[in-house]
C-alpha cells in the first residue's frame, strides 16, 4: 500500500495529539491536522494548485502572528519550484549568510526588518536542516498591519527524498519474505516522511519566533 499524506498526519496525531480530519488506509490523499506545537497553534493541510497547464499538490504547515506593519516575505529553496515557475529572483539580502544564499532566494517588502529576522541563528538552522521548501509571510488583509499568515510548503517528492532506498537484497525471496520486506520499507519510509514533516513544523515555529522577536519600526 502506498504511503499517503493522510497516513502521515494520522501518525503525527498519535504522536502530538490535536484534531485529525481525514481517513487512513484510503487511496484518497486528503487530510487536515490542527495541533499545538512549541506553544503555538499549527494547521497541516494539503492544497491543489493549477497553473494553467498542470495540477500539483503542496503540503503546508500554517501558523499566524501579529505584526505592527504589513509585512511580506518569501524564502524559497533553489531546488523548489513554486507551481513550476521561478518566481523569486536572487538578490543581495542573503549576502551576510553565504550558506543560506547558496540554498535560498528571498523577496521581501521590508529588507531591513528581514535582515533582523534572518539574524536569528535558530531560524537559519531550521531552514538549512529541513527539506527544500518555501516559507511565506503575508498579511491576512492585504496592506494592513495586525494578523499575518505564515506558511511553510513542500512537495511530496521533497518529503520522500530522505527516505530509504529500495534495498532489494540479492537472491530470490519467498512470497512471505518479499511481503515482510515491503512492510519494512513502507514503515521506514513512513518514519522518514514523518520526521521531514516535523522539521517543517519546527521551521514554522522558528519562523514565527523570528518575525515576532523584534518590533517593526
Amino acid at each position: 500500500m502506498k504511503l499517503t499524506w493522510s497516513d502521515t498526519l494520522y501518525r503525527l496525531h498519535g504522536r502530538f495529539g490535536g484534531v485529525f480530519l481525514g481517513e487512513v488506509n484510503k487511496p484518497e490523499d486528503h487530510a487536515v491536522l490542527h495541533l499545538e506545537h512549541r506553544g503555538a497553534p499549527l494547521t497541516l493541510e494539503d492544497r491543489y494548485y493549477y497553473n494553467g497547464w498542470t495540477r500539483s499538490t503542496r503540503y503546508l504547515v500554517l501558523a499566524s502572528c501579529e505584526l505592527e506593519q504589513p509585512y511580506r516575505l518569501t524564502l524559497r529553496h533553489r531546488g523548489y519550484l513554486e507551481h513550476g515557475l521561478d518566481l523569486v529572483k536572487p538578490d543581495r539580502l542573503l549576502a551576510p549568510w553565504p550558506e543560506l544564499k547558496k540554498e535560498y532566494r528571498a523577496d521581501t517588502s521590508h529588507p531591513e526588518f528581514t535582515a533582523t529576522v534572518l539574524r536569528q541563528a535558530s531560524f537559519r538552522a531550521a531552514l538549512l536542516g529541513g527539506p527544500a521548501c518555501l516559507v511565506r509571510v503575508r498579511p491576512c488583509e492585504e496592506g494592513r498591519p495586525g494578523l499575518h499568515l505564515l506558511q511553510v510548503q513542500a512537495s511530496w517528492s521533497e518529503l520522500e527524498q530522505a527516505g530509504p532506498d529500495s534495498g532489494a537484497p540479492k537472491g530470490e525471496l519467498s512470497f512471505e519474505q518479499a511481503s515482510q520486506r515491503r512492510e519494512e520499507l513502507l514503515e521506514q519510509c513512513a518514519r522518514s516522511v514523518e520526521e521531514q514533516v516535523v522539521r517543517l513544523m519546527d521551521l514554522a515555529a522558528e519562523a514565527r519566533a523570528a518575525v515576532t522577536a523584534y518590533r517593526m519600526l
